[in-house]
């Protein structure tokens, strides 16, 4: 007797529910939301290029942690697979980009290449610095026929130094990592000659 009074109750108050729901109906008005976002949140440079080319800008370059090295900053990239032997990068890495190793792609600072000239080897530790880059260009697959590279069969990398300032000015930055793992970065610009120094 107990049971049943105990479902009739229930079902009563599962009821009650209904009805006063049914009783609050709101009509909204539709609504439209549009926009437009910008290509890799405006990290990445939009390419119209008829091949596989991606550039990393000074605004991704500037969110990486400065520890890393120059092949770390293209960890995102499609098609490109970085490695580090350690957190920081100073002791070495590789790349592999659709498949092919490092050493058979073409790799050049500011339009020389900087390939090893016996095994065409590039070693991520003796690269420049992240403070120092303005951008990363990427070719996927086969190389840029304007890019003096020999051996360059899967494709190239174009690293693209940071000019001098125009005005003078004196840039610190300091790095922490685990392990005691630190870096100090010092640059100066002396701008043009007559202006005035710092």
């Amino acid at each position: 007797m107990l049971r049943r009074t105990r479902h009739i109750v229930f079902m009563t108050a599962m009821l009650a529910g209904a009805t006063v729901q049914t009783d609050n109906n709101i009509t909204l008005e539709p609504m439209v939301v549009e926009g437009v976002a910008s290509p890799g949140n405006g990290l990445m440079n939009p390419q119209n290029a008829a091949r596989s080319h991606s550039v990393v800008s000074r605004a991704a370059i500037e969110q990486k942690n400065t520890l890393n090295n120059a092949y770390q900053a293209m960890d995102l990239l499609p098609g490109v697979n970085t490695y580090s032997y350690d957190a920081t990068g100073l002791f070495g890495g590789g790349l592999r980009m659709r498949g092919f190793n490092s050493d058979q792609i073409g790799v050049s600072i500011d339009g020389v290449p900087i390939n090893d000239a016996g095994n065409y080897a590039v070693y991520p530790s003796e690269l420049v610095d992240l403070e120092n880059l303005e951008e990363i260009s990427v070719t996927q697959g086969s190389s840029e026929t304007d890019a003096p590279m020999v051996g360059a069969t899967g494709g190239s990398i174009g690293f693209v130094t940071s000019g001098p300032s125009d005005h003078s000015r004196f840039q610190v930055q300091q790095s922490y990592g685990a392990y005691n793992a630190y870096k100090t970065f010092l640059r100066a610009d002396t701008g043009y000659p007559g202006r005035q120094p710092f």
